[in-house]
């Protein structure tokens, strides 16, 4: 199922969410990982660990200090995608668009005609997708999730689906039923 990238802003909206990452320990991790990473290089740039870290030999130092660095260098993009990141999903007369900014700058309209099913699921993110935000699972799924364990599944031939995580779960699956009956009667006549 590609998805394409316009939307029909006149098109008449049946349902609207947006979601961002709020989960307070996700926050407190992130913010624990760059504190810790910002301290560790502070030591080695003031020399205060230029003997090393305890007992650890000068090449596991070595390699310390490059994860650190590679802490510091992607923490603060980790924290940007962290605080901007928005998954919006529209239902509209004419079709499903979801838009995870910072990832998508443009709306994405799922193609319906192409799903043969479409039901409201309880997931495990972590079990089910490696996690939250926008997951690849080899095999072919697709799942935009940004909390929860709660989202409506779009089957498909050919890949197996797409998740939508959402807290309205229910109200959304209702809202792309109404328009994917329409658009599966269409496609038949």
């Amino acid at each position: 199922m590609s998805a394409n990238q316009v939307t029909s802003e006149t098109s008449p909206l049946l349902f609207h969410e947006e979601q961002r990452f709020t989960q307070w320990w996700l926050r407190v991790a992130v913010a624990a990982v760059n504190i810790a990473a910002v301290i560790v290089l502070y030591e080695f740039w003031t020399g205060r660990l230029e003997n090393g870290v305890g007992n650890l030999a000068p090449p596991l130092n070595v390699l310390l200090g490059s994860l650190m660095m590679t802490t510091w260098l992607i923490g603060p993009l980790t924290l940007f995608i962290l605080l901007f990141s928005k998954l919006t999903t529209q239902v509209r007369a004419d079709g499903l668009y979801i838009r995870f900014r910072p990832f998508h700058w443009r709306w994405r309209r799922m193609e319906l005609e192409k799903v043969t099913q479409v039901r409201a699921v309880t997931y495990s993110a972590l079990v089910d997708y490696g996690g939250w935000g926008l997951r690849w699972v080899p095999g072919g799924a697709w799942a935009y999730n940004v909390k929860g364990n709660q989202g409506v599944r779009l089957d498909c031939p050919g890949m197996r689906h797409i998740l939508i995580g959402s807290q309205r779960a229910e109200e959304l699956a209702a809202a792309v039923h109404k328009i994917w009956s329409r658009s599966a009667a269409s496609t038949k006549s």
